[in-house]
């Protein structure tokens, strides 16, 4: 057994102090300053770093290093005592290749820290991933991350801190009316995009896509003809593939932007301080609970939940004998619900 090494080690240069700490295979790093004259305070200021995870780390992105990760030839694959399933191999590599490259190809390992694989995972919740299929992303996260932890290329492994989300019957909660007061009041520069959300149980990407250009006007009903999303950029189809009628006030048609917006500052914003709302976590509130606020309030007031979840862009059995024609009849109870609580979000 090779002699054990300290965390680091303290020299005198000039009138500093330096450190050094070692690599994965034991080689002295370069030397950093500790920008004390003392060597007791260099002592502090090491092991303050120490206790912080930040005392040594790798630079290196997380593409470099989890690319290849469950290639054939992988050493995660070949120093495993049991192998894994074809099947289970596939799942792994389509998870990296659809989800987690294209979110942390570019950070450092470094960095990627507790707070940056709770945002990925909130962002996971935004875009509608089912608890199950989360749970399943972050398990294989935190393979790589365990991995990388054990060769000494990040000092903490963020995921110790991290537990499965629960995947309880209740799901993820709704935004209260007062809730989104708050938001809108928190928020005044969003709060357009908060309105449009709230009262039309638009996605997050599909919200971002919508332009005065898709208001359209029938039998004097305006509604939104929704049939595309946007994002990094771009407009692609629709989740569902298939597109639907949104019915909306005058109200909402005004505050409807002239182009598209990108969704990531308004998500990041809306994550920030629905966090300070009581048992945030718990209740797995986050922009989404926008979108379910229009689901949980509408039929609250007594709209047929048929009709709700297909303005929301579910596909529940029964559905096209509910809300098969398009007219005023079918859709007027939305639009008074709408009128309703654009005053109430307004006071």
């Amino acid at each position: 057994m090779g002699r054990y090494k300290q965390n680091y080690t303290l020299f005198k240069r000039g009138k500093y102090w330096y450190y050094r700490t070692y690599d994965r295979e034991g080689v002295r790093t370069s030397a950093k300053t500790t920008g004390c004259k003392l060597k007791s305070e260099a002592k502090i200021y090491c092991d303050k770093l120490y206790q912080q995870g930040s005392l040594w780390s790798s630079n290196k992105p997380f593409k470099d290093y989890a690319e290849h990760f469950f290639d054939d030839n992988s050493t995660y694959l070949l120093d495993r005592v049991e192998p894994l399933s074809k099947n289970t191999l596939n799942q792994y590599r389509s998870t990296m290749q659809k989800q987690l490259l294209p979110y942390f190809k570019d950070i450092k390992l470094c960095d990627i820290t507790l707070s940056c694989l709770k945002q990925y995972r909130t962002k996971l919740l935004q875009d509608d991933y089912k608890i199950k299929s989360i749970n399943s992303i972050m398990t294989i996260m935190k393979i790589i991350m365990t991995n990388a932890h054990m060769e000494r290329l990040i000092f903490e492994n963020p995921f110790q801190f991290i537990k499965p989300l629960k995947n309880n019957s209740k799901g993820r909660d709704a935004f209260s009316l007062e809730e989104v007061k708050k938001l809108i009041a928190e928020l005044p520069q969003y709060k357009d995009t908060i309105l449009l959300i709230a009262l039309t149980g638009m996605r997050r990407t599909e919200a971002g896509g919508v332009t005065v250009a898709d208001i359209k006007n029938k039998e004097d009903l305006l509604y939104i003809d929704l049939n595309k999303q946007y994002s990094l950029g771009k407009y692609s189809k629709l989740k569902t593939k298939k597109a639907r009628i949104i019915p909306v006030i005058p109200e909402l048609k005004n505050i409807i932007r002239t182009e598209p917006m990108e969704m990531y500052d308004f998500s990041a914003a809306i994550t920030e301080i629905k966090d300070k709302f009581n048992n945030a976590e718990e209740r797995l509130l986050c922009l989404h609970s926008l979108r379910h606020f229009f689901i949980t309030d509408s039929k609250s007031f007594g709209i047929n939940p048929l009709i709700v979840e297909t303005i929301a862009g579910h596909s529940l059995k029964g559905m096209q004998q509910v809300y098969t024609n398009f007219n005023l009849d079918n859709l007027s109870e939305i639009l008074e619900w709408q009128k309703k609580t654009f005053i109430e979000l307004n006071k």
